[in-house]
């Protein structure tokens, strides 16, 4: 099963939207978010941040710096208040 949607989150004073896609199925857990603003591409590679149960985070593949990690961290935010509506 799968959901797709977005959602609205803030970044260093600005709003910014990402692309959502959730999969479930059996055991098996995915999460496939996609930033489309390029001004953030530096900080996530081609915008895209992929999340597997069996892999973990495997999209970033050079090391995540502070401000990676805090623009992904308010991602998730937003998605888990999206989620809990």
């Amino acid at each position: 099963m799968g959901r797709i949607f977005t959602v609205d989150f803030s970044f260093e004073g600005r709003q910014y939207t990402a692309f959502v896609k959730i999969t479930t199925a059996s055991d098996l857990f995915s999460v496939h978010i996609q930033v489309p603003d390029t001004t953030l591409h530096h900080l996530i590679p081609n915008g895209t941040i992929m999340y597997k149960s069996t892999e973990g985070l495997s999209s970033l593949q050079r090391e995540t710096n502070g401000p990676s990690y805090e623009l992904i961290s308010r991602i998730v935010q937003a998605i888990e208040r999206y989620l809990e509506q």
